[in-house]
């Protein structure tokens, strides 16, 4: 039933990433949205301590380049990560939603709630979070981009509740 689970999960989460292709592709290219495949690396806090991880994930936006004034839009980000803690190395695969606050179209904010799947010492099981984050997107010419992103999130309606604060550094290709 776990494999299943798993499987299914990981199908939903690869779909994910083809469906924002192929939306991504599809749309005019004058409209230039800010979505973007995004490769970060960065390190956590958590209560069961520190540790460093690497991301990988689209981050499809509803914000155009040259967005001046504040704006809120929808985002979506299907990805996962690769956590290296001390007990070992975990692969997360997940999706999160998003409002999201642009000030401009270096700086914005989000509101998020997703879902990840998580190895447990039992079995694996699909976990429910809530958290904020924070990107700073460094424009270095039309497609491509160093993004900072910092964030907080925490598991939703579980036993054993998990809050992971983190800051992270990566390339985004938009």
């Amino acid at each position: 039933m776990t494999k299943l689970l798993y499987s299914f999960l990981l199908f939903i989460n690869i779909l994910s990433f083809c469906f924002a292709q192929s939306v991504f592709n599809n749309t005019d290219n004058t409209s230039e949205h800010l979505s973007r495949f995004r490769l970060i690396s960065g390190y956590g806090i958590s209560n069961e301590g520190a540790s460093p991880f690497l991301n990988f994930n689209f981050h499809y936006s509803g914000f155009k380049r040259n967005s001046r004034n504040f704006q809120v839009n929808f985002s979506f980000e299907p990805g996962f990560s690769l956590v290296f803690a001390k007990t070992g190395s975990f692969f997360i695969p997940y999706i999160r939603l998003a409002p999201e606050f642009g000030f401009n179209d270096n700086v914005f904010l989000n509101v998020n709630t997703g879902a990840a799947l998580v190895n447990y010492g039992e079995g694996q099981a699909i976990v429910p979070f809530y958290g904020f984050a924070g990107n700073y997107l460094f424009n270095l010419n039309n497609s491509f981009c160093i993004e900072l992103e910092s964030g907080l999130n925490s598991t939703l309606l579980t036993q054993k509740p998990f809050t992971f604060f983190y800051f992270a550094i990566g390339i985004a290709l938009i």
